[in-house]
């Protein structure tokens, strides 16, 4: 599947760098359509089929400006029986996406899939990324607060893509600036809960209100 995309103000940062939260939203909703054609109408044993991500990968190596055209080439296969992969390649740069079917039970995430085979190289490094994270050694901590109708998708649970947003909002808290290469994911929150970030090494992590890691940013 190719999409071309003209590079307007909704695709930049204030820094001119290419705005990864809005790049995620766009390239989820191709890898939605490509896994499903329609993914209103996809229901398992009644209830609504939503994907959730576990992993973005990011290998953005180019400078982009306003009225730049980008020709994006998308590619996708189920990895295992749990999760779907996408690629979305333009010019020499790619994002990889990686998710899995949900339910949404009280704002909570129900997976559709409880038996059946897994890639496990892929489980493992998310395993092994989750389990790095110490919890003693996150340091600059700082909360932000979520809001409904902005940072949650219409499923009710926040936006994945939008984690993206709360990671630049703490760079920008911090001082700094750094190019996110990989984001792991491992859960959600209730509506309008804050969200604390922080620093462990080369990584920014997010907390829920019960300090429990549910994203890592590894940053470049």
């Amino acid at each position: 599947m190719n999409s071309i995309i003209k590079i307007g103000m909704p695709h930049l940062l204030g820094n001119g760098d290419l705005n990864l939260n809005q790049f995620a939203k766009i390239a989820g909703d191709i890898h939605w359509q490509l896994q499903c054609g329609k993914p209103s109408g996809v229901v398992k044993n009644g209830k609504r089929v939503y994907n959730s991500f576990l992993r973005i990968e990011c290998n953005i190596t180019d400078t982009f400006q306003e009225d730049d055209v980008l020709d994006i080439h998308s590619t996708s296969f189920p990895l295992d029986d749990y999760i779907y992969k996408s690629s979305h390649v333009f010019g020499k740069n790619s994002i990889n996406m990686y998710t899995i079917g949900i339910h949404i039970d009280n704002h909570k995430i129900v997976k559709t899939s409880t038996t059946g085979t897994k890639d496990k190289s892929f489980w493992n490094s998310h395993k092994s990324s989750r389990k790095s994270i110490d919890t003693d050694r996150i340091l600059n901590k700082h909360e932000f607060a979520t809001y409904y109708l902005t940072d949650f998708n219409s499923a009710g649970i926040l936006y994945c893509a939008n984690y993206i947003n709360f990671a630049f909002k703490y760079m920008n808290q911090e001082g700094f600036f750094s190019d996110i290469t990989c984001i792991d994911f491992f859960g959600n929150i209730q509506p309008n809960e804050v969200v604390i970030l922080g620093q462990q090494d080369d990584n920014i992590i997010m907390q829920n209100k019960d300090n429990q890691p549910i994203a890592k940013f590894k940053l470049s």
